[in-house]
């Protein structure tokens, strides 16, 4: 059995190289290739063994990057935008609203905190995992501590307004290179696998790698 399946947040292809190699070495498994560039785990197995090694193949690429996550079903691939986009309404809704609130002191402070929390829970548990594997000074962190520094000097709209901002820009981010990626699949797609090698007066469709200097293609 041979199946095609599409990555999201694969981040990182010296991860895709370990995810690929390790899948490789699974027992029943009979060939794994992982694409980095288009995002897209193709997977040949035993038919007895095939969604057993799914699964530990889908384990594999978790352990080695937190965040990847394997898409079996098409339809998934835009859930996460759409959620995004869900939590960005609902957050510019809330900040909208606390700014407009008469209330002061340790309540105005709580009104914040809840759009802050809503758009802005996974960059702050990303930073905090992120610290904890050596990781520290990427964007999580620094969006982290530009927003909970604005709240510790008073500027709830701003903490709030920023990681909102931030938010919205990794959304447009992550559908411009969704697009890309599309198109980028869709050229390799169209590509040849073959050439046609030039043989005793005749053409032979040969694997490029096969092809040698001096070879009339």
């Amino acid at each position: 059995m041979r199946k095609t399946y599409k990555l999201e947040n694969l981040d990182c292809a010296n991860c895709a190289a370990k995810m690929e190699n390790s899948i490789k070495s699974l027992d029943g498994v009979k060939d794994c290739t992982l694409s980095f560039m288009t995002r897209k785990l193709t997977l040949e197995a035993e038919d007895d063994k095939f969604d057993d090694i799914l699964k530990k193949s889908i384990q594999i690429c978790r352990k080695i990057e937190p965040d990847c996550r394997v898409i079996v079903k098409e339809d998934s691939i835009t859930g996460k935008q759409k959620k995004m986009l869900l939590r960005i309404i609902i957050s510019a809704v809330l900040l909208a609203a606390a700014a407009l609130s008469p209330v002061e002191g340790i309540v105005r402070l709580a009104v914040f905190l809840v759009p802050y929390a809503v758009i802005g829970w996974d960059v702050l548990w990303k930073a905090v995992r992120n610290i904890c594997h050596g990781q520290v000074f990427d964007e999580n962190f620094l969006m982290a501590l530009a927003t909970i520094g604005a709240f510790a000097t008073g500027e709830y709209p701003e903490a709030t307004a920023v990681m909102l901002f931030y938010q919205t820009g990794e959304l447009f981010q992550s559908y411009a290179v969704g697009k890309s990626r599309k198109s980028i699949a869709g050229l390799m797609d169209i590509r040849p696998d073959y050439a046609n090698i030039e043989k005793d007066g005749r053409l032979v469709q040969t694997d490029p790698e096969e092809i040698s200097v001096g070879d009339i293609i």
